[in-house]
């Protein structure tokens, strides 16, 4: 079994960006579905194939890649799979769902989790971001393998379960990470400060993270327990507690790490 041609379900940034790279690798996508039109228009546009909003007019493939919300997932997989059967390969995108949500009307079923941050107005060079990869049956994983290392220079296979593991540390490691950037962002803007002075700073933490554990590698006020630092942070965010309660168990959390 090989798998030529793919219908997009989504107009995200997963959809966005999985769509050109299977594009770039000479697969041939039939057409982008969306809710919201002008986003379908929008991805199938860049993808040079026809969008709809319209579930009776998502064209047939022999794929259906589902890279949308995981409480729309469940209905729209089922909605699809009525329409156009058992025979076709249905394959999501996510971290947290596992394989089998397209359920018993499907007959091949499969992941291709990307593991990378993404975003529609950032170009990345997907070769680079690590797929991971599970299917239901043997056929079916051999001819994702297949596609996943077209996009991929790195290609896993991982179950669920392991998966949903992943897809949790990535979560810390990623979006909280980056939520914390955007809570220094705001006490630099408050300050008339340049964000730009802490990106050397946000540099070397990443780059850090590729030699040393990052247990190790921590440092700062709460590590050593600074209460005169920490309490002085505190008083700069008297009016800020949603941020102070972050600043606090943040730092009680790298205490106890710290001191295991």
């Amino acid at each position: 079994m090989s798998l030529k041609t793919f219908t997009i379900i989504g107009s995200g940034n997963v959809a966005t960006h999985i769509g050109k790279a299977l594009q770039r690798g000479g697969y041939i996508i039939n057409g982008v579905f969306s809710h919201t039109l002008a986003n379908a228009e929008q991805l199938a546009a860049a993808l040079h194939c026809p969008a709809t909003d319209s579930i009776s007019d998502v064209p047939a493939a022999d794929a259906f890649l589902f890279s949308v919300k995981d409480s729309a997932l469940p209905s729209l997989a089922s909605e699809i799979i009525k329409r156009h059967g058992a025979t076709p390969t249905y394959i999501h995108t996510a971290g947290c769902i596992p394989v089998s949500i397209f359920g018993g009307g499907a007959k091949r079923q499969a992941v291709i989790y990307p593991l990378q941050t993404l975003s529609k107005q950032r170009e990345i060079d997907f070769r680079t971001v690590p797929l991971f990869i599970e299917a239901t049956d043997a056929e079916t994983l051999a001819a994702v393998k297949e596609v996943a290392e077209t996009l991929s220079g790195t290609v896993r296979e991982m179950d669920s379960e392991n998966r949903r593991r992943l897809h949790l540390a990535a979560v810390f490691a990623c979006n909280f990470v980056n939520h914390c950037y955007a809570l220094g962002e705001k006490v630099m803007e408050k300050a008339g400060l340049d964000f730009s002075y802490l990106l050397p700073l946000v540099d070397e933490t990443a780059a850090k993270a590729h030699t040393l554990s990052p247990r190790a590698a921590q440092t700062g006020p709460a590590v050593r327990w600074d209460e005169n630092v920490m309490q002085s942070h505190l008083d700069l965010l008297e009016d800020e507690p949603r941020m102070a309660e972050i600043y606090r168990l943040l730092s009680q959390s790298i205490k106890e790490y710290s001191a295991k």
